[in-house]
Parts: C-alpha cells; structure tokens; sequence
C-alpha cells in the first residue's frame, strides 16, 4: 500500500513512518511541508493518491492549548476536518491521533474505548472535535495514546522529551518534583507505531483503538523506575500533590487506558516497564 505520514519528522511520526515502511510505500510529510490547518497545502497527497493518510500533526504540548485556543483547535480539529475531506475524496483510510484527555479522569477505573469522552482542558477538547470530524471518514482509525516517548523526541522540546528531561535534571544533580496523583498508561511510540502497521496491514474494522503500553502508573513511580533502572540515586526525587506544582492547565488525575479491541485481534503491547527499559536501550542508556 502507499501511506502519506504527516509529521513524519515529529517524535510519533518518525517511529510510525519507519514501522509502516518495512512493508509499504511511505510518502513523508513534515508539519512545514504541509500545514493540515490549510487545506490547499494537502495538493500533495491529491496527487500522490495514498491508500492510507496517517496524521500525527498536533498542537503539543498540551499546556500550550490554554493559551492558544484558536491555533490548537486549528491543527487538533480544523486539520482533522481537512484531512477527512482529503480521505474522501482520494479514498485512503484515516488514521488519527488521539490521546487519554478526552476523559476526565472521573471513572476511577481504566478507560475503554466504549466509554464516553469528557474532556476538562482546551487541548482534551480540541481533540474530541479532532476525532468527531475524522468519524465523517469513509474508512478511519482513531488512536488513543497517551504520555509517549519516543527516540526521535518532540519538536518543540528540540528532539527531547520527558524520559530525556528526567535524565538531564539528574546527571545535573538537580533536585525532581514530581507529581504522585497523576496516573496514565506511559507509551513508547516504537511499540505503539508497530500496533497501527498491524491494524493497516490486518485491514482491521474500522473504529477507535485504545494503543499504548499495557499498566498503569503515577509520575512519581515512572520517574523512581526510571532511575532506578539506569542505577541513578532517587534522594533527589520526591513526590508532590498536583495542586501544589501550579499547573497551567487542569489535568484529568486518572486516564490510564486498556487495549481492549487491540487484544480482541490478538495484538498485545508489551508493558510500560518493557517498554521504557526498551527505549532506554534504543536510546543507549541502558546497555544489554
């Protein structure tokens, strides 16, 4: 098949570009190439004609969304409206990216893909609206993760992201706050990226698909394994309420997710312990 990735260059865009590649034709796209808020920047994929539109284009991180309403609902929805017009209208499935903020974190129990969205920040909202529009598609895919990392970073953190901060604030010396009441299923992009080529090549009923790494964990205890995993001393590290870290934007306190539809296809996600100490390898922190 011939699949267009946008931001293919972005941290989840490079791995799902690189996982699809080893059995179809990739088209990469990055966020400068095309602009998803503009549809007259989509000309390309017209021409192209992909059987599959992966887009992984938006407004991140999410505490930006607060002071940016406008531009994070133009990427998060407005370019998911623009990419299903494009879906339609060449035929290729749509693939989009979602996240665990469309849930309020209220239900006190993991989150399946039946349960009902009910997002309590701008950038949770824009998402929602992302995903309302990519059901006007013939034939798409919504991804749920959450929390990711992966080897290629994020653009806004200059190819970094949160694993790599930690480890940064440490080989500093620097003393971590981190909150111990926030809990979510972390999520490797690598792990994630193999499970949609699975779910394109299996041509698996369309829908929304909950994707990240199996188990649930709070800030605090995935940054004490963290350290503990590359034999760093956690005396610096210690646990805060959220409330105290005076946080921008108000977050859901419990969003972890289970694969449900994922395993009902018989794909498994190795968990967030693997999966970390996988990256940390990839990454050549952790020797094997």
């Amino acid at each position: 098949m011939k699949i267009a990735v946008i931001g293919a260059r972005g941290q989840y865009g490079f791995d799902i570009a690189r996982e699809l590649e080893k059995e179809h034709e990739i088209i990469r796209f990055t966020t400068d190439e095309i602009d998803v808020s503009k549809f007259n920047t989509l000309s390309a994929i017209s021409e192209i004609k992909p059987n599959v539109i992966v887009n992984t284009a938006a407004f991140f991180p999410a505490e930006r969304s607060e002071d940016n309403p406008e531009t994070s609902f133009a990427i998060n929805a407005i370019g998911a409206y623009n990419i299903t017009k494009m879906a339609n209208s060449v035929d290729a499935v749509n693939v989009y990216i979602s996240s665990d903020f469309v849930f309020n974190g209220n239900k006190g129990s993991m989150y399946t893909e039946e349960d009902s969205t009910c997002p309590v920040n701008t950038y949770g909202i824009s998402k929602v609206a992302g995903e309302a529009y990519t059901m006007l598609s013939t034939k798409f895919y919504i991804i749920r993760s959450a929390s990711m990392f992966g080897i290629a970073g994020t653009r806004v953190k200059n190819g970094s992201n949160f694993v790599e901060s930690i480890i940064t604030k440490a080989q500093n010396n620097e003393s971590i706050n981190m909150v111990s009441d926030i809990t979510m299923s972390p999520t490797y992009t690598k792990h994630a990226s193999s499970a949609i080529a699975k779910l394109i090549s299996l041509k698996a009923p369309y829908g929304i698909y909950n994707i990240v790494n199996t188990g649930s964990v709070n800030w605090y205890e995935f940054t004490k394994y963290l350290l503990e995993s590359l034999d760093i001393p956690t005396d610096k590290l210690h646990p805060i309420k959220s409330e105290l870290q005076n946080l921008k934007m108000k977050r859901p306190l419990f969003t972890a997710l289970m694969n449900d539809k994922l395993e009902s296809l018989g794909i498994k996600m190795p968990t967030w312990q693997v999966a970390l100490r996988e990256y940390l390898v990839e990454k050549e922190h952790l020797k094997v």
